[in-house]
């Protein structure tokens, strides 16, 4: 079964997995902390989210910060999952692409990929995409589950068996990408069950400033 097969099929199941209490929901929680903690001194915050899903992260965006101008994008390359976040966040643009595929003339403040990295076959190569779309002085946040021990790597031997073939890079591996071509980097994990494998939270930052 192909992954964006896959994806189609967990679509209708994905907002009640278990792992949405666990893993998923503390991930978008850290993010959203991390957003209020970002200056204020834009008119409007462009925001992109690649691998959506069914636009959780995005919806809870537009609810927390209903009073601030947000320009809110998601991109997925499963039809089934946009279909829902469509259905749920009308007001959101969502797009239909692959990362590596995915070329647009905006670019934004912060490109989020939560929960996404681990699937890409080219990892390196996607990181540098979406850094390509940010604008001077944008951020790109990533975060995911990471195989550092042994227990990490059996924990996400037994995610694959639902998720399909994926590589969970760990901590380090992740800097060793990163830091080839983002000089501004923090690794930080989110904090989670006991049971979780690790899910590392990285901030790197585009030089200069479009202000």
């Amino acid at each position: 079964m192909s992954s964006r097969i896959l994806w189609d099929y967990w679509a209708k199941f994905y907002n009640r997995l278990w792992v949405q209490k666990w893993s998923l929901g503390p991930t978008r929680e850290m993010i959203i902390n991390y957003i209020q903690t970002m200056p204020k001194t834009k008119a409007e915050l462009n925001i992109l989210d690649m691998g959506c899903g069914t636009g959780q992260l995005l919806q809870e965006l537009g609810v927390i910060f209903h009073n601030q101008s947000m320009h809110l994008t998601g991109v997925d390359y499963s039809r089934g999952m946009l279909k829902i976040a469509r259905q749920e966040n009308p007001d959101i643009n969502f797009i239909h692409s692959d990362v590596l595929d995915f070329s647009v003339t905006e670019r934004y403040d912060l490109i989020i990929a939560s929960h996404t990295l681990p699937y890409y076959e080219d990892q390196a190569t996607a990181l540098r995409r979406m850094v390509d779309q940010l604008k001077p002085g944008g951020t790109l946040l990533v975060a995911n589950a990471s195989a550092n021990n042994l227990y990490d790597q059996l924990c996400l031997l037994m995610i694959k068996i639902t998720t399909g073939s994926a590589h969970y890079p760990s901590i380090q591996e992740m800097r060793a990408m990163v830091d080839q071509f983002m000089p501004d980097v923090s690794i930080s994990t989110v904090k989670t069950a006991w049971f979780v494998p690790t899910i590392f939270f990285l901030i790197a930052t585009v030089p200069g400033s479009d202000q």
